[in-house]
């Protein structure tokens, strides 16, 4: 296979931070009476100290299932079906689906924070990095802070992230920031409320590697340190080697398999999972392990164009007409490890 090797997995507590069971999500369109599923029965358990990976190609529902723990789904989007159990501060637990509005956004930020894709365009280029964080520290805050007390928390939020002078970069704005500076002000900002689970969407998107490296270091060590669950949302199967305790690789809007790294990564048992470790090269070359890389034929399908069946069927190498036709189940290997595919059935 590949030189990937996962470190060993967490010991967790018994009590999950967040359950989601059959969680799915549809799209209105200009048609009447069609929607479009684009997410189907998506089940994940995160606790606290874990960094669950979700990998996948663009489009197959990674960044959609985390905005909609988040319920920011977007207007054309149907409300979500399905349960997301959430464990609060308070140790309460509270179902996010069912939660008003306002009740949701008590918990967004102060429980439940999210770094998104892209942190040049997620800071807001007309106010200071002060502002912007001093704004998220207020917010979180369940007492009315002073300037003064405000200013103290912002420079040290952003000397918890590694930003050398943060008394100097409060009053920087966005695009005085190098990429890698602004990933680490949204990490500042995010942790501003200090929640229990911090969902990460592709957080090295556009950095170079060194930059890469440092962010996710960054982030093993706040969630160590803090005790966070950290839901870890990317494309990099060596991102998942390095940070993950369990992973979950979605294809098409579904899980289709799940496990400790150590299980997915050295015991692949669905067919795109193997494929996507495939395409990666070997951290060695020699003679003896020489191959060609190997690329994964045809591309996501459309919400508009999804397969019958299987839904990875057209682009895999096993497929029979039992995959055209049939829907295979999630179903356990072993103690945590599923796949979602006719060929670990025993049924091609």
């Amino acid at each position: 296979m590949n030189n990937v090797n996962p470190k060993p997995a967490a010991t967790t507590p018994q009590q999950p931070l967040l359950t989601i069971e059959d969680l799915s999500l549809s799209f209105e369109t200009s048609q009447k009476g069609v929607v479009l599923e684009a997410l189907q029965k998506v089940a994940l358990v995160v606790n606290a100290s874990q960094t669950v990976c979700i990998v996948g190609e663009s489009g197959c529902g990674k960044s959609l299932t985390s905005l909609a723990i988040m319920g920011l789904t977007p207007t054309n989007a149907l409300k979500p079906t399905g349960t997301v159990w959430f464990q609060t501060k308070d140790n309460k637990r509270v179902e996010l689906l069912s939660l008003p509005e306002r009740e949701l956004r008590k918990l967004r930020g102060r429980e439940i924070a999210m770094i998104f894709q892209d942190p040049m365009t997620s800071l807001n280029p007309a106010f200071t990095v002060e502002f912007q964080l001093c704004e998220a520290i207020q917010t979180h805050s369940n007492v009315k802070l002073s300037k003064t007390q405000l200013r103290e928390k912002a420079i040290a939020a952003l000397d918890a992230v590694g930003i050398p002078a943060p008394a100097d970069r409060l009053k920087a704005y966005p695009f005085q920031l190098s990429g890698g500076m602004s990933q680490r002000v949204m990490i500042a900002i995010a942790l501003a409320g200090d929640p229990k689970i911090l969902i990460a969407d592709e957080p090295t998107t556009a950095l170079d590697v060194t930059i890469q490296a440092q962010i996710l270091t960054l982030l093993k060590n706040l969630q160590t340190s803090r005790k966070m669950g950290l839901i870890l949302i990317t494309h990099d199967l060596g991102v998942v080697a390095e940070m993950a305790d369990f992973v979950n690789v979605m294809y098409a809007g579904q899980i289709v398999e799940s496990g400790s790294a150590a299980d997915v990564l050295h015991n692949p048992r669905h067919p795109y999972t193997q494929a996507l470790l495939n395409s990666l090269p070997a951290l060695q070359m020699t003679k003896t392990n020489e191959r060609r890389l190997e690329s994964i034929p045809g591309v996501v399908p459309h919400l508009a164009a999804r397969p019958s069946g299987c839904q990875f069927h057209p682009r895999c190498l096993y497929k029979t007409t039992v995959c055209v036709a049939g829907h295979p189940a999630l179903k356990a290997i072993s103690n945590d490890h599923a796949a979602r595919c006719f060929k670990t059935e025993g049924k091609l």
